[in-house]
């Protein structure tokens, strides 16, 4: 793999059907879910405290507008759809 990334070495586990909480990187175990990940970029000083916060949110926000579960209504469309064009 030319460049890993965590996401391309996940792809690739789950292509080759490998267990990723039993997959070592170097020897250590590979941090399978991103709060595993950022555990690890905190713990080796990669990131800080202040900086793993910021990612946590960053990350929330991202899957939150990613993984969609309803949608938007905003008070001048509600019911459009229904009523059909406004004329």
């Amino acid at each position: 793999m030319m460049f890993p990334s965590h996401s391309r070495i996940v792809e690739f586990l789950m292509k080759e059907k490998w267990n990723r909480n039993k997959t070592l990187v170097d020897g250590k175990p590979f941090p399978a879910s991103t709060e595993k990940l950022l555990d690890w970029l905190e713990h080796e000083k990669i990131v800080t405290k202040w900086q793993r916060g910021r990612l946590r949110i960053g990350l929330n926000m991202r899957n939150a507008l990613s993984h969609v579960e309803h949608s938007s209504r905003h008070p001048f469309l509600k019911g459009t759809a229904i009523r059909g064009p406004i004329d």
